[in-house]
């Protein structure tokens, strides 16, 4: 497990928002979180520098492509989670057991979201986590999957529902390695991965 490749690349601490004091009030509702990671040339990114807010029409732009959509439903003021994906095995010797064990790895999509009314208003803490399957290694003592792995975690600002809420974004080598993971085409010009997130009432 010591070669699993671990790469802490989205860092989005620059994206929580100060605002002023109110208290979660409790109130629980069910909901559908919806978070989508889209693709964008340049020019595009240039325009979207700035916002944290976008429109729908933002998204069907040109220059504009969603590699992936994940969605939950939950409640709020509870985290809700999702895993997409499959397990992965960790066979090793335990010399003290004097025999073999086995443990798993999650390899693929993960989403944890918790969203809170806050007056009239919704807060929503994200973390997410990809992680790909770059081999299996096996090195006679011990069998074990080599992952590439990429996560985030933000705060978002007040929104309302249905507004389509920037919660993280990642520019140039970082960005290559997260399209590869999910298929994309990396080029000079397009390196830019944004993270939406949209919160409708069930």
């Amino acid at each position: 497990m010591k070669k699993t490749v671990l790469m802490l690349l989205l860092g989005l601490g620059g994206l929580a928002w100060a605002e002023p004091d109110k208290k979660d009030t409790g109130k629980k509702e069910p909901i559908m979180m919806r978070l989508q990671a889209v693709q964008v040339s340049d020019a595009v990114a240039q325009d979207w520098d700035g916002d944290w807010r976008l429109k729908a029409a933002d998204l069907q732009e040109d220059g504009v492509r969603v590699l992936q959509t994940t969605e939950v439903v939950g409640m709020t003021g509870r985290e809700c989670s999702v895993f997409v994906g499959r397990k992965n095995h960790i066979v090793y010797y335990d010399a003290r057991a004097t025999q073999f064990q086995i443990q798993y790895v999650d390899v693929g999509a993960k989403l944890n979201c918790q969203c809170k009314l806050v007056g009239d208003r919704i807060t929503a803490q994200v973390y997410t986590e990809l992680s790909s399957l770059e081999k299996n290694v096996n090195d006679g003592k011990a069998s074990f999957p080599q992952t590439l792995t990429l996560n985030a975690h933000a705060d978002t600002p007040g929104f309302v529902y249905g507004d389509r809420v920037l919660v993280g974004t990642v520019h140039g080598v970082e960005a290559r390695h997260y399209l590869e993971v999910l298929g994309g085409s990396p080029s000079a010009k397009n390196d830019n991965v944004y993270f939406i997130l949209t919160v409708e009432r069930l």
